[in-house]
Formats: C-alpha cells, sequence, structure tokens
C-alpha cells in the first residue's frame, strides 16, 4: 500500500509538471452523469452464524451501477462531486444482497490534454449500507467509508455550455461496518469500485 501511494504521488508530480499538460479543469460548471459500477470487497474478519463466529465474511463481485452529480469551479484545479452507489453481490456464498454507498468526494484535476483527456484524483468520506439479502438472517449493516484513488476522462465534446466525457474512477475504499451483524465487534472491509460513466456538463 506504502509503494502504491508513493508511485501515485510521483505520477502526480509529473504530470503537473510535463509542459504537455494544459488548463486542468473539468467540466467547468455543473455536470450530471450515470454509468456502469463494479465492487471488488475484502475482509478478513470472521462471520457470525447462529450466534457464534464462522469463517471469514465473503463477498462475490458485485455488479451495478451508479449516478453522480458534480461542480467543477471554474478557473480552478478543483471541483466537488457526489456518486451515489448500488451493486448486488452474493455475501458469504449462500445470499445476495444489495451494497449501497455514497460520498463527498473533492476531485483534484492534474493534467488534461489537447486530445480531451483528463487525469484526475479523488477522495472522499459517505456512508455505507448493505441489506437483509434473501436470507433472513440479520446481516444488513451500517458503516461509513473512506476513500481515494485515480480517475481518468476523455472528454468527447467540450464547448463553452456544453460537455460530454467517459469516465473511469477508482476510488480505492475502507469501509466500517458498525455493530456485530457480519462479525463478531464491527467489520472493516477493503473495497475497490470502478466506476465506469457519462458525464454531461452544462
Amino acid at each position: 500500500m506504502r509503494t502504491f501511494l508513493t508511485a501515485l504521488l510521483i505520477l502526480i508530480a509529473i504530470l503537473m509538471a510535463t509542459p504537455s499538460a494544459s488548463h486542468a479543469c473539468g467540466h467547468d460548471g455543473l455536470y450530471i452523469g450515470a454509468g456502469y459500477s463494479q465492487s471488488l470487497m475484502f475482509s478478513a474478519d470472521k462471520r457470525r452464524a447462529f450466534g457464534f463466529t464462522n469463517d471469514r465474511v465473503l463477498f462475490g463481485p458485485g455488479f451495478g451501477g451508479h449516478v453522480v452529480v458534480g461542480y467543477d469551479f471554474c478557473g480552478s484545479r478543483w471541483g466537488l462531486q457526489v456518486p451515489f452507489e448500488f451493486t448486488t453481490m452474493r455475501l458469504n456464498r449462500s445470499e445476495r444482497v444489495m451494497f449501497m454507498s455514497g460520498a463527498i468526494e473533492p476531485v483534484l484535476h492534474i493534467a488534461s490534454w489537447e486530445n480531451g483527456m483528463d487525469f484526475h484524483l479523488i477522495g472522499g468520506v459517505g456512508p455505507s449500507y448493505l441489506n437483509e439479502g434473501t436470507i433472513r438472517d440479520l446481516t444488513s449493516s451500517v458503516g461509513i467509508n473512506f476513500g481515494m484513488g485515480p480517475g481518468l476522462s476523455w472528454f468527447l465534446s467540450r464547448q463553452n455550455d456544453f460537455s460530454v466525457a467517459a469516465s473511469l474512477d477508482v476510488p480505492f475504499r475502507v469501509i466500517y461496518f458498525f455493530g456485530n451483524r457480519l462479525s463478531n465487534n464491527g467489520t472493516l472491509v477493503f473495497n475497490v469500485p470502478l466506476r465506469l460513466s457519462f458525464t454531461f456538463g452544462f
């Protein structure tokens, strides 16, 4: 993890210093978007089953979608976006559950090129929720998530009053589910969400 963060910081420094980078501003105003989401989740905590601790909590790959509303501040590298994700996945190989997550994410636009590519960094905090699923075993849980990661947008059109971009965001997250429903005393989950979307700026 430390090696990844060091490499990411070096890459950001190079991109901000490179002469090929032009003004990085994103949509330069209000934007909305929607798209496909895939969520990979891992936990080392032991799950509870009928009152006692059993095997490790297991999450299958999650598939779903997301919506996002954001604003890129004119003349600045900074923006702010609020994504909401919803994915369905298999829990402990036995039941299908719905995972929902939201966040308030500051966006730092690192570099933008004339071909429409925009490299940015996102990070944020927000609530997460796992529903009861198809088996009534008291696994529904509420948690909080913290995330940070890279993103890449390709602007298909960028005009004064309208812009369109295809984006891929990967905010690596840590989620803490409160209580003893998933495991004995709180459940720590590492989450790798992939958000592929089309965004429209106004």
